[in-house]
């Protein structure tokens, strides 16, 4: 019995391969070597189609043209005139979609029915069959009832987009085929006007979530966040009582009820009447200042803290443009051939004739010292070398070099939370070299604001921790963080990708966090690296959207971080009565 157990577990269990090779029997179970392969933890995401990107020539010729408000509105109704064509609402829609014509990057159509259904949008194809949101900017109800006003006459609002995107457009009302319908166009071109009306709405915001004691005691802040170019916000009480300044805190404690303008007309009167003849809030009127017309923003609040009525005024002036800018430099170029050196007594004179509207007429020596201010003649002696701007560059070198080196310059620059233009001619004295120049604050375009917020996020990049710029970027968690944000825009969205091309920071547009960026971007990226540049403007398609951003490469602590900032346009997708019936 003893011999079969043994002979059995000889038979289940072989012995080593020695004894195997002696009997003569061979391998039953031949053990393959395994090749061991590297685990990567974190794989690489999948590659994306690669979109094709936009000609430069393309770019150009979309950006070439920008309408003005007469123009849009001739669109408008040369737009309804070729609707009226159609045979049916659905075709007029594809006319809409498919005509080059009306697909401009500056605008934005919206066709809807007089209950708020959306029926066609340039932009959001997801939007299509919802219902208009728009809101007005300071009420927050709905724009709706603004817009049937209007009725078939038009009208031009502000109001809110959808996301709390702040923004203004052209409505008009029109019969077709025994149905009503609006016509929107949106527009998106960055004027005076509208900023002036966004800084409004900042405040406002500010107000409702902090109350008024508190948006009083930000407003008197030195350099705080409610300044733009050389002018702010002023708060005015009932009585004609400057409660708040946000860029010049002498004005705090004067009254301006007595006070006139050069037309003779009292200023708070005019202060006071704005929002009644308007029927609503807030209004337009103008003033005449210093030799122009000073166009203000009014927003009368009624505060829930004491009932007191209170009024919000901001204001600029349309007549400073660049034809104007170089004109003026011109008289005092010729100033300066006709006195010489006694130039510069006139243009300190307080209100002298060339004193226009906020622009500033300042004269340079060679060696940064300011001779001349037609705005603040206390300046004057001091080495404007030593100041930088916002986004870290010396203004005053950039000016000099490159009008002595040019004879003349246009320079750009970013300061007091606004951008500067600023033109500069060479002038030969007796005494030397001077350079004249003019600071205006100018509208900026897109393609120009979303360099400048680049250039500013590179710069907040390197002199603060990386944790800080973030939290300054993504400022589109709470709406209060906006109103503070250095870097927040209307109209404008700001992206911070690190070295992997994963977004760190997405703006007003937290839902892009932590995806990896579009392969056009990450191209664009690696071809300025070769080519050893750090910005570039480009455009490129994401599905039915178009992107036009600024791509901006960053170095911190030896990583390399991409900033891009710009907007996005887009067309909606084809849908006809079916369509709607299954919504």
């Amino acid at each position: 019995m003893r011999k079969y157990l043994i002979l059995a577990i000889f038979l289940c269990f072989p012995l080593s391969g020695k004894t195997r090779f002696r009997t003569g029997r061979k391998k039953r179970f031949p053990v393959k070597k395994l090749r061991l392969r590297r685990h990567n933890k974190y794989p690489p995401p999948k590659e994306l189609a690669v979109e094709k990107p936009l000609t430069q020539k393309d770019s150009q010729d979309k950006h070439a043209k920008v309408l003005t408000k007469s123009e849009i509105i001739d669109l408008a109704n040369n737009t309804i005139e070729t609707i009226k064509q159609q045979p049916s609402i659905d075709n007029a829609c594809a006319l809409l979609k498919e005509e080059p014509s009306f697909i401009l990057p500056s605008i934005q159509f919206i066709l809807m029915d007089t209950k708020g259904m959306v029926w066609f949008l340039t932009q959001r194809p997801h939007r299509l069959w919802t219902l208009f949101t728009g809101k007005k900017i300071f009420s927050q109800e709905p724009l709706l009832t603004d817009i049937l006003d209007g009725g078939t006459s038009g009208t031009w609002v502000p109001f809110f987009w959808w996301e709390d995107d702040l923004t203004q457009g052209y409505f008009k009302q029109f019969s077709f085929q025994d149905n009503e319908f609006i016509l929107g166009i949106i527009h998106f071109v960055e004027s005076n006007e509208y900023q002036r009306t966004e800084l409004a709405f900042r405040v406002h915001r500010f107000y409702q979530e902090y109350g008024m004691k508190k948006t009083i005691n930000t407003l008197n802040s030195p350099a705080g966040p409610f300044v733009y170019g050389r002018s702010g916000i002023s708060i005015y009480n009932s009585d004609g009582l400057c409660l708040a300044d946000s860029y010049d805190q002498t004005r705090v404690g004067l009254n301006i009820s007595s006070l006139r303008d050069e037309e003779g007309n009292l200023i708070f009167d005019k202060i006071v009447n704005t929002p009644l003849t308007a029927g609503r809030s807030f209004g337009w009127t103008y003033i005449k200042k210093n030799g122009l017309e000073r166009k203000m923003i009014v927003h009368q609040v009624i505060s829930q803290e004491d009932q007191k009525t209170y009024y919000q005024v901001s204001g600029y002036y349309p007549q400073i443009t660049k034809e104007f800018v170089v004109s003026l430099v011109n008289k005092v170029h010729t100033l300066f051939d006709k006195e010489g050196t006694k130039a510069l007594k006139v243009l300190n004179t307080p209100n002298n004739r060339y004193t226009r509207g906020n622009l500033a007429i300042v004269v340079y020596s060679p060696d940064g010292i300011i001779r001349a201010h037609s705005l603040y003649p206390s300046l004057v002696g001091v080495n404007a070398l030593k100041h930088s701007g916002q986004q870290g560059n010396v203004v005053a070198k950039d000016i000099i070099d490159q009008t002595i080196k040019h004879g003349e310059s246009w320079t750009y620059h970013y300061i007091l939370n606004a951008a500067e233009k600023v033109y500069a001619q060479k002038i030969v004295t007796p005494e030397g070299i001077l350079i004249i120049s003019a600071h205006g604050f100018i509208p900026q375009t897109k393609e120009h604001a979303s360099k400048v917020r680049t250039d500013l996020v590179c710069h907040l990049l390197s002199v603060n921790a990386l944790e800080y710029v973030l939290t300054q970027l993504n400022y589109g968690a709470t709406p209060v963080t906006a109103v503070l944000s250095p870097v927040a825009y209307g109209g404008l969205f700001i992206e911070l990708y690190d070295e992997h091309g994963f977004c760190i920071a997405a703006g007003q547009q937290p839902h892009h966090l932590w995806k990896i960026a579009n392969p056009a971007i990450l191209n664009s990226a690696k071809e300025m690296k070769k080519k050893k540049k750090t910005k570039e403007w480009m455009s490129f398609a994401e599905g039915s959207i178009t992107k036009h951003v600024t791509v901006a490469l960053c170095r911190k602590n030896k990583k390399e971080y991409i900033i891009v900032s710009g907007y996005q346009i887009g067309s909606s997708l084809k849908h006809n009565s079916k369509q709607k019936e299954q919504e």
